[in-house]
């Protein structure tokens, strides 16, 4: 009897556990419905192109980009037709920064309206980077082609730490997290279970306070002005907005906005604050983002118009 007992009660906690988690995925799943869709695009990201994968682990890095790829030539910029040996006369101008610098929209309007007479613009941005990435990247790779001026576009974002699931060369299942690091993922449960994406994401989720995370943005701006200052480089940080009205802003992007521009002030950064451009885009009625529930990459027409407003107070190459 007693024997039978137990096994009652062992399976009643098993059927107990078995319902809460069901339960909870349902839950997960109303909660983060998306999340079921966004589970392989971080895995593909990472795989792009059959046999050639764009991105690789990094021990310190956490992942980067493979270079020699046609993404990222092996100086880590994109392709383009300009040569290493930078002709006489000529300024060549490298853009750091995230997926904005990526996907090009402002270097587009600077080139666009600059002309290339005399100018390189070398795009070396990565997505989901951050400051401190995009800071050892350079100096790693970006350097070598020497550049005159570097131009680094600093998001809201950048604050943080993009967490990224991918494969490694041995096809195991990796997130990375500033927190954790490198930590296997279980992907038959990632593919597959809202609930358990949004426990790995918790664990992950990097809990440093944002004061710790300005210093260490601060550190590695500092670190990029004195490497560039030792070489002659001219250095310049563009400060985007979220690309949402400045009077609906969330207090944490106003907070985050705030502090990088003290940072800017306080190492002396020559910076260009693009408040102004984005309420003037609003105000000709452009469509300011790339899709309509994006608050953090410019569309085309943007793009220009912030190219076009650098230029008028005063950016030059």
């Amino acid at each position: 009897m007693a024997r039978t007992s137990r096994r009652r009660r062992a399976l009643l906690v098993i059927v107990s556990v078995i319902a809460a988690a069901g339960l909870g995925e349902a839950l997960a799943r109303a909660i983060a419905p998306d999340d079921i869709a966004v589970a392989g695009s971080t895995v593909d990201w990472f795989a792009e192109g059959a046999g050639d994968p764009l991105f690789e682990a990094d021990p310190e890095l956490g992942f980067r980009p493979r270079l020699g790829t046609a993404k990222y030539d092996e100086f880590g910029a994109h392709p383009n037709a300009y040569a290493k040996a930078k002709p006489p006369g000529t300024t060549r101008v490298l853009f750091l920064g995230d997926s904005v610098t990526d996907r090009g929209t402002i270097v587009r309007g600077l080139r666009e309206q600059l002309g290339e007479d005399g100018i390189e613009y070398w795009n070396c941005g990565v997505g989901a980077f951050n400051t401190r990435q995009e800071v050892e990247f350079y100096l790693r790779h970006n350097a070598t082609l020497e550049p005159d001026h570097v131009v680094l576009t600093f998001h809201l974002n950048d604050f943080q730490v993009t967490p990224a699931v991918f494969r490694d060369e041995s096809g195991e299942l990796l997130m990375y997290s500033r927190r954790r690091h490198h930590d296997t993922v279980q992907p038959w449960l990632w593919d597959h279970s809202c609930l358990y994406r949004l426990l790995v994401e918790a664990i992950s989720d990097d809990t440093a306070s944002f004061e710790a995370h300005a210093r260490d943005v601060r550190t590695e701006l500092e670190r990029l002005r004195d490497e560039l200052a030792r070489t002659g480089v001219r250095f310049t940080v563009l400060i985007l907005p979220l690309f949402h009205p400045i009077d609906s802003w969330p207090l944490a992007d106003r907070r985050a906005h705030t502090r990088i521009l003290e940072i800017a002030r306080d190492l002396g950064l020559p910076h260009y604050d693009l408040r102004p451009a984005l309420r003037t885009a609003y105000d000709l009625g452009l469509e300011v983002t790339e899709t309509p529930d994006d608050r953090w990459h410019p569309s085309p027409a943007a793009g220009h118009h912030f190219a076009s407003w650098l230029i008028t107070q005063g950016w030059r190459p």
